[in-house]
């Protein structure tokens, strides 16, 4: 049956109507994921993550230097909003990607598809080489994602690891972990949404499972036999809601009832019975029906740099999580092959991006902002240089880079100028030019 709510006595009661399954929050819809975190962005720029992330504490009171961000632009005009800033470096973060031929850290490639150039009949080798899209290639495999149960997660006492009188760290104790998990595949997220625990949940009815939009990163992970202590800064901690109001408040980071009780954990890794399909189209001319004709496959990596892999058709065993040789589903090779496959530079450390990398990143996100970020000192001198237009000199400032630098495909800003010249060194190619 469904819910009803009654306002009074006599007043008919209300049905309350599904949450329909294609709204997306405003948060979800507004806030792109990203490869660069916003916290590795903060430590970048050097700004205070508790202020960052809307919070103050008697420690850290708000004011002078010390501005409050927030999640949206419309919260506070004038200021570079958290929503901002990641929409700037997913977009960074795709076009030093298209320049360099590798992702700045690595990610999940769904669906990538190639057209082949058919063999003879049944040839000899039942494999076939390309070039990936992308450098780097890891591994083949879906993403896929698995729930770690409630019971085995304990939320242990906040941490002052520094000595100063704030306890800056939330830890999470997980048990049942096999040792054979990547400490790169425990991911965090806040609650699904609940009625009756909104407060800790996230804001959007619709959302389900693990979401990028709602993960809690970067986690620093300790492993000792099959239990993993995650430690969270509790800035990241804070309830959305708290952020995402009409008339959103400094969040005092000093009063418990802020942040959410706890958080959900999941396991988030390359499923790999799903690499490779190959496909053929039909050779009957009679056949009308437009179908394809499909065989599984693996992939693996033979240049990982420059993204050179074989395919060979195969069937997934779970046993041995491995795959058996097979032969050609037809008698020549496919038409075509879509692909599944993890793919990107090396993390140094869970969640964390590449520091040179990173710094890079977050230069070109900031140059192409379109309002000053929430701070002054050295961040706000940094950007505001970043943001200029390299190739208006003025009465009191210009720049000494050619009209080559300036004509550069990423822009003319100064930021963007000089991540391209950075992108240029021989050691961070790919097998080929940056792109001009």
């Amino acid at each position: 049956m469904s819910p009803t709510v009654g306002f009074g006595t006599g007043t008919p009661a209300i049905t309350l109507l599904p949450y329909p399954s294609d709204v997306v929050s405003y948060r979800a819809s507004s806030s792109p994921t990203t490869l660069l975190s916003l916290s590795q962005f903060a430590q970048v720029l050097g700004l205070d993550p508790l202020h960052f992330f809307g919070g103050f504490s008697d420690l850290r009171p708000a004011g002078d230097c010390h501005d409050i961000w927030r999640e949206f632009q419309w919260q506070e005009a004038g200021k570079a909003s958290r929503t901002e800033i990641a929409r700037a470096i997913h977009e960074a973060e795709a076009d030093i990607a298209s320049l360099m031929g590798y992702w700045p850290a690595w990610t999940w490639i769904s669906d990538e598809r190639h057209q082949l150039q058919r063999g003879g009949q049944w040839p000899l080798l039942q494999q076939l080489r390309i070039a990936a899209k992308w450098g780097y290639v890891i591994s083949g495999g879906e993403k896929a994602t698995t729930a770690i149960s409630a019971a085995n997660v304990t939320r242990g006492l906040n941490i002052d690891a520094d000595g100063d009188g704030f306890a800056e760290l939330a830890q999470f104790v997980l048990t049942g972990i096999p040792d054979t998990w990547d400490l790169e595949e425990v991911k965090a997220c806040f609650k699904e949404y609940a009625v009756l625990d909104a407060a800790n949940c996230r804001t959007d009815p619709a959302s389900a499972g693990f979401e990028e939009n709602w993960e809690v990163r970067p986690l620093q992970l300790r492993r000792s036999g099959t239990t993993v202590v995650a430690y969270v800064p509790v800035w990241l901690l804070f309830r959305p809601q708290l952020s995402l109001a009409l008339n959103a408040q400094n969040i005092d980071a000093d009063d418990a009832a802020n942040y959410v009780d706890t958080i959900s954990f999941y396991r988030v890794y390359p499923d790999l019975s799903v690499q490779a399909q190959f496909m053929w189209g039909t050779d009957c001319l009679d056949d009308i029906s437009c179908a394809w004709t499909t065989q599984t496959g693996c992939i693996r990596s033979l240049d990982q740099r420059v993204g050179l892999v074989t395919l060979a058709p195969g069937v997934y065993d779970e046993d041995c999580d491995c795959y058996t040789v097979a032969r050609w589903a037809q008698g020549h090779s496919p038409d075509a092959v879509r692909l599944w496959y993890r793919a990107g530079l090396g993390r140094p450390a869970p969640g964390i991006m590449d520091h040179t990398m990173a710094r890079l990143v977050a230069m070109l996100a900031c140059a192409r902002l379109m309002y000053p970020v929430c701070t002054c000192g050295n961040p706000a001198t940094l950007v505001a240089e970043w943001r200029e237009n390299a190739a208006m000199a003025t009465r009191d400032r210009s720049y000494g880079f050619t009209a080559d630098m300036i004509s550069n495909p990423l822009g003319m800003r100064v930021g963007e100028v000089l991540v391209y010249q950075n992108l240029k060194i021989p050691s961070r190619k790919v097998g080929r030019a940056v792109k001009a």
